[in-house]
C-alpha cells in the first residue's frame, strides 16, 4: 500500500475515533440528564457499542502506525472502520426496534444536536468527510 493510500487510512481512523468520543460523550450526557430516563436501557446499548468502536480504531491506528505496510495490519484497520460503522447502524436500529422512537433519542424532534449526532454516526465514513 502507497504511503499516500496508509495516510488516508490513517486520517479516516483518527476522524472515526474523534467522532466516535463525540458520540460517546453526547450518549454520556443524555444519560446523565433526568429528561432521557426512559432512555436508559437504550443508551447503554449504544454507550457499549460506541466504546468498543472506539478502543478497535484505537487498535487499528497502533496497528498502522507500528506497521505502515504488513497488510494484515492494513486490512484489520478497513475492517476495524467498517465493524464500528456498522455497530453505529445496529446500535440505532436496535435502539429503535425496541419501541419506535421512545428508545431512539435522535429521532426526537425537539432534540436538534442529537438528530446531527446521529447522523454524523452513520455518516462519519463517508467520502464527503474527506471534501471539507
Amino acid at each position: 500500500m502507497s504511503a499516500n493510500l496508509t495516510g488516508l487510512l490513517n486520517i479516516t481512523l483518527n476522524l472515526a475515533i474523534k467522532n466516535t468520543t463525540t458520540i460517546i460523550s453526547h450518549v454520556k450526557y443524555l444519560l446523565s440528564n433526568s429528561t432521557y430516563a426512559h432512555l436508559k436501557n437504550g443508551l447503554s446499548c449504544c454507550q457499549e457499542n460506541y466504546t468498543i468502536a472506539k478502543d478497535n480504531l484505537s487498535e487499528a491506528v497502533n496497528q498502522i502506525t507500528n506497521n505502515p505496510s504488513n497488510k494484515y495490519n492494513i486490512d484489520n484497520a478497513t475492517y476495524a472502520i467498517y465493524k464500528a460503522r456498522a455497530m453505529s447502524v445496529y446500535c440505532w436500529n436496535y435502539c429503535d426496534l425496541d419501541n419506535k422512537s421512545l428508545y431512539n433519542p435522535f429521532l426526537a424532534k425537539e432534540d436538534c444536536n442529537a438528530k446531527q449526532l446521529y447522523h454524523m454516526a452513520l455518516m462519519f465514513l463517508d467520502k464527503d468527510t474527506f471534501s471539507t
